[in-house]
């Protein structure tokens, strides 16, 4: 074999072409979907070549690229961002190491905070491109992000890196039913989106021209035993509703303890039949449903128990849930609603894990067989009364499936994985999801690592995310591999070669699992899509919440996710009704679509208010096949026999005449002066006798004429408004109903005043009603509810006659008119002795007067509680006590704080009316405090500073005492030491 080209290399950072020759050492390494591409070049940096400051510096944040390939051939393999350069010295070598990434390090920069809803997975990554990353992602006007079949319902992230959406988008997103998707920054920096394994290179590795070639089995992600866990909403019944449906219902019977059980066949909420349990003269009604042997619900599986009642007001609302096992022992919980005739839900806890919640449990209860379920509601004392009983059932487990792989269980051994997954909602999701894994996890993953350095390209670099045909004789494997990553090395020591190390792997495609839902229709294709993140939707089953008996013997799922009815036979979408976001749909999957009504007549909401089809759009339907006839504007177009009826042609241009010449000849507008002789005919005027109807040549109006001919009146729509004129006379509106209505409740205005399109006078004969309250009465008299509420604490006042009434502040410049208010001599209305002013718990502050008179009716006394007790005093200290004395003999007058201020806030307001910072002169007499000496707190103060007094000298007296005691003593003391001094004199001598 002939020695490989020499490899062929063209560097560019920024403005700075190394040559070949200065490249020491390069590594390229190639990523996809889990990681970016990287770079690291070594170049010869003699005498300071490439260095800080010098004419060819490298300098990080420059922008290059990289060509690499065996000569002739050099391709781009890498558009760079440089990010780090070091120096490497010694005293005989200078050396520059340039490293960094692909521009697909720009997916690392930003974060993102932002919702999508109801996007398709390349719509929001072409989003996170254009608005947070800055790659482009066409090439010679082609898109490079591919379509997917996934929408996601709503995606909110907040500060969420870009590179780490784009994973969940490629891991999630699925493209004809297979999940998965790559993507990658190309050679010439465009961002790429694409299914994985549809990126072919052309390039065979055949074993025979590589060095190293290692290919292995791996079984550690090899799971043959799957077990899938959907939402926790799985019930028994699995309808919920047939238990109260019958009396006998397929798992047992209902039976009334106390009462008269039957069946209201109509009572239940959705129109259905429900139980009905009526009591007479008694003190509650109670009954039970009795399950048969082998139908006992487990509520171990089943941990919630719910049901709805509805109840006369005859009931006190409290009751019971009572159940009964198969051995005979019970667990009872009290229960409430309100008895007012309406259905109320109720749900609770049950099983092992909820019994702590129930109020009695007989020890050793087997919540895993029920044989009784006993509600019970009470009266108040004895009574009669009926209530009912819907929608009883057991739920709460989790949708689940097993699925297994027995061939992968003899080979590799049991290996199992479990999954749970809150948008799987029914048995079936379950099981199509676990076959999906299965499917993809039971078999073990291929691994080639290879590395050559014979492998030539040509023009076209082997890249990650590639799907390269590898043909390895001795391991007999002759397959499609997907590149996982490609390394181009340059060594030191080899600078002549070119090693290509490619890691390759082969593994099942992920299957979607999801049954698809309605989501989209493109112009020309129509198709079917999932819907990622959140739950889905509730699933109805027979006569679930639907008014009157229902029709429907197979599955009704509620879209969550979009206002979208999903009707499936047998797990497979027949029908789609509601809307997707962008318009309103009714699909057909299975079968013709019918339309039927029974009165024969299929409508518009309103006349002309939709189309069948859209020429723009390029929705049209195919032939129209009908019995009858067309009308189109009024107007019999084609009559039942198919012919075009002569008031269906079109008019002409003007002067034209319609022409037909010989048997069966097509007829056409020719000009009655042209090459065409007309036939002989007269000109019969369209005018109904001497007035008429003229329909504008411009705009859709019809103008109006008498015999003047004048125009009297117009109608229709002149480009920017609907009109209805009249020009002469007046414009008269007429309703049989004698009402004439907006579109909706405050929908329209009449008039105008922001482009001064007002009416003028409005003349009614009865009132005025608005916003619910009559403004005018029928005798046109302004109605006190109609008036502005005023500012608080102000009064409305009217002054002299005629005068418009106006707020005012009672106490603000404005007098009120006199009036007789009888505030001059207040009585009590019961005559003497009769009335309060206040009381002991609501009492006024302050009552001001000249004097006080009070008819005294006995004397005072305290309360018999109290009057074994002393009375505490209101000065208890000397210091109180000279305080009361000093501030009641010897105060001055003071000027009271008047709180009412103008209107600015500012300043006060005199008495007199006038606002300043200070009250006029001559009237401060009238804002002064006229204070009056308490001789009651004088009193007592004087009492207790005589008894401190008092009590002083007492204290003084004996100490004065003692000190004469002491006084005495210490004279004594004196002098018999003077006594015994003279002794010792004398006998000194």
């Amino acid at each position: 074999m002939s020695e490989p080209a020499a490899p062929s290399i063209t560097l560019v950072f920024g403005s700075v072409t190394p040559p070949q020759a200065d490249v020491i050492e390069m590594l390229v390494h190639l990523g996809c979907s889990k990681e970016v591409s990287s770079y690291e070049v070594t170049l010869q940096n003699w005498d300071s070549k490439y260095s800080p400051g010098e004419a060819d510096e490298i300098a990080v944040g420059l922008d290059g690229t990289i060509s690499l390939g065996r000569t002739p051939n050099c391709p781009l393999l890498l558009t760079l961002r440089v990010e780090n350069v070091r120096y490497q010295s010694t005293p005989q070598e200078n050396y520059v190491v340039i490293s960094g990434r692909c521009w697909g390090e720009r997916l690392f920069r930003r974060t993102v905070s932002a919702t999508y809803t109801a996007m398709k997975g390349e719509e929001v990554v072409k989003d996170l491109m254009d608005s947070y990353a800055g790659l482009s992602h066409t090439r010679a006007a082609v898109e490079l992000v591919e379509n997917t079949d996934t929408t996601y319902s709503e995606l909110e992230y907040e500060d969420s890196p870009v590179w780490d959406i784009l994973k969940y988008i490629a891991e999630s997103a699925d493209d004809g039913g297979v999940i998965g998707f790559d993507f990658r920054v190309a050679p010439d920096g465009k961002f790429e989106f694409f299914p994985k394994n549809t990126k072919t290179n052309a390039t065979v590795i055949v074993e025979n021209i590589d060095d190293v070639a290692e290919y292995e089995k791996d079984i550690a992600r090899v799971r043959n035993y799957i077990k899938v866990y959907g939402l926790a909403d799985k019930s028994y019944p699995t309808d919920k509703v047939s238990w109260t449906r019958s009396l006998t219902p397929a798992d047992g019977a209902w039976v009334a303890s106390t009462g008269v059980v039957s069946l209201d066949g109509a009572g239940a909420p959705d129109g259905g039949a429900c139980i009905k349990l009526a009591a007479a003269a008694n003190y509650a009604g109670v009954v039970d449903i009795n399950f048969t042997a082998g139908h006992e619900p487990n509520m171990n599986l089943y941990p919630i128990i719910a049901l709805q009642l509805k109840a006369q007001d005859t009931y006190s609302g409290t009751g019971s849930i009572l159940l009964q096992d198969t051995t005979g022992k019970y667990a009872s919980k009290t229960i409430s609603i309100s008895p007012d005739t309406a259905w109320h839900t109720l749900e609770t806890g049950c099983g092992s894990a909820y019994a702590p919640q129930w109020e009695q449990v007989d020890a050793g209860f087997d919540w895993t067989s029920i044989l009784k379920i006993r509600i019970s509601l009470a009266f108040p004392g004895v009574g009669t009364g009926d209530y009912w009983v819907h929608s009883l059932y057991v739920g709460g487990r989790r949708f689940s499936a097993i699925e297994q792989d027995a061939a992968s269980q003899a080979a590799y051994g049991l290996r199992e994985y479990v999954e749970t997954d809150e948008e799987l909602w029914s048995d079936d999701e379950c099981d199509r999801r676990a076959n999906s894994l299965l499917d993809e996890l039971k078999d073990p993953t291929e691994h080639i690592h290879l590395v050559s350095t014979l492998l030539d390209y040509g023009t076209d670099p082997i890249l990650a995310g590639d799907k390269v045909h590898v043909h390895l004789p001795n391991e007999n494997v002759d397959a499609d591999f997907r590149v996982e990553s490609a390394e181009y090395r340059i060594s030191k020591d080899s600078p002549t070669e070119l090693e290509i190390v490619l890691e390759l792997g082969r593994q099942p495609p992920k299957l979607a699992d999801f049954m698809y839902g309605l989501r989209c229709h493109s112009p020309n294709v129509e198709r079917l899509s999932r819907t990622k993140i959140g739950k889905r939707g509730i699933p109805l089953q027979t006569g679930r919440m639907i008014q009157g008996a229902s029709h429907f013997t197979s599955n009704v799922e509620i879209e969550k996710t979009a206002p979208v009815l999903n009707l499936i036979i047998s797990g497979a979408l027949k029908l789609a009704l509601g809307h997707d976001g962008t318009n309103g749909i009714l699909s057909c999957y299975d079968g013709n679509l019918v339309l039927y009504s029974d009165g024969g007549l299929i409508v518009p909401e309103a006349d002309g208010g939709a189309n069948l089809g859209d020429t723009t759009l390029s929705r049209r339907f195919g032939s129209l096949h009908l019995k009858d006839d067309i009308w189109v504007a009024g107007v019999n177009t084609v009559a039942t026999d198919g012919r075009v009826s002569l008031a269906g042609i079109n008019r002409g241009t003007a002067g034209y005449v319609l022409e037909a010449q010989g048997a069966a000849a097509d007829v056409m507008w020719v000009e009655p002066d042209g090459r065409y002789t007309p036939a002989a005919h007269t000109h019969d005027t369209l005018i109904r006798s001497s007035n008429y109807v003229e329909m504008d040549a411009t705009y859709p109006v019809l103008n109006f004429y008498d015999n003047v001919p004048a125009l009297v009146g117009a109608v229709g729509h002149d480009g920017s408004n609907m009109f209805l004129v009249a020009y002469d006379g007046s414009l008269v509106l007429y309703a049989a109903t004698g009402k004439i209505l907006p579109n909706s409740d405050g929908g329209q205005d009449l008039g105008d005043t922001s482009i001064s399109k007002r009416f003028g006078a409005l003349h009614l004969k009865n009132g005025i009603t608005v916003a619910g309250i009559a403004t005018v009465d029928n005798n046109g008299r302004l109605q006190l509810a109609g008036m502005t509420r005023g500012t608080s604490g102000y009064v409305l006042e009217a002054q002299g006659a005629g005068a418009d009434p106006m707020y005012v502040d009672p106490a603000g410049r404005y007098a009120p008119a006199l009036h007789p208010s009888g505030h001059a001599n207040l009585y009590p209305s019961g005559g003497a002795d009769s009335g309060q002013v206040g009381n002991t718990t609501t009492y006024w502050n302050v009552i001001g007067t000249n004097s006080m008179w009070y008819k005294a009716v006995g004397t005072f006394a305290c309360e018999r509680s109290l009057s074994d007790k002393l009375v505490d005093r209101k000065i208890q200290s000397r210091d109180l006590a000279e305080e009361i004395l000093t501030h009641e003999t010897t105060k001055s007058w003071r000027h009271m704080p008047y709180d009412l201020k103008d209107k600015t806030g500012k300043n006060i307001l005199c008495t007199c009316g006038k606002s300043a910072a200070e009250p006029c002169p001559e009237h401060r007499k009238e804002w002064e405090d006229r204070h009056i000496v308490n001789t009651g707190a004088q009193l007592e103060a004087a009492a207790l500073l005589v008894l401190e007094l008092s009590a002083d000298v007492r204290r003084l007296s004996a100490e004065n005492a003692g000190l004469q005691e002491e006084i005495r003593q210490i004279r004594q003391d004196i002098k018999m030491i003077a006594a015994g001094k003279l002794a010792e004199m004398s006998a000194a001598a």
